[in-house]
């Protein structure tokens, strides 16, 4: 806000405040489709279908807790998550509510740490 940097990434919740006021200007999301909050902003991965960058959230158990239980929580969470007053507040910070299965997320993650690591090997890539 300083005027010190041209260009940043950073995740819709921390910025759509200051892209509401006006004070910052969006060029692109990250991710596959355009954002609701962010109408008439272009997506990434719309242009170019293989580089992307999608951040999720979820809800997770510890290993060894049982289906059922994982079952329960899942489908409170999915019902609480897509309701339209939490639905709502969620869009409005820039998430996209999805509600998915245990098993769809975890094919997210796998997914994910697939790319990432192949991402890091290829490109040498460490923590330093």
């Amino acid at each position: 806000m300083a005027g010190e940097v041209q260009l940043m990434f950073d995740a819709s919740v921390g910025i759509l405040p200051l892209v509401r006021a006006g004070k910052l200007r969006p060029l692109l999301v990250t991710g596959t489709k355009p954002m609701e909050s962010l109408p008439g902003v272009p997506a990434l991965g719309v242009r170019f279908p293989d580089m992307h960058i999608e951040a999720w959230h979820g809800v997770m158990t510890p290993a060894g807790t049982p289906k059922a239980i994982i079952d329960k929580v899942s489908a409170d969470v999915r019902a609480i998550v897509l309701s339209p007053a939490v639905a709502s507040k969620f869009r409005d910070l820039g998430f996209q509510p999805t509600g998915t299965t245990p098993e769809q997320f975890g094919e997210v993650i796998r997914r994910d740490l697939t790319k990432w690591a192949k991402i890091i090997r290829e490109n040498n890539l460490r923590a330093d």
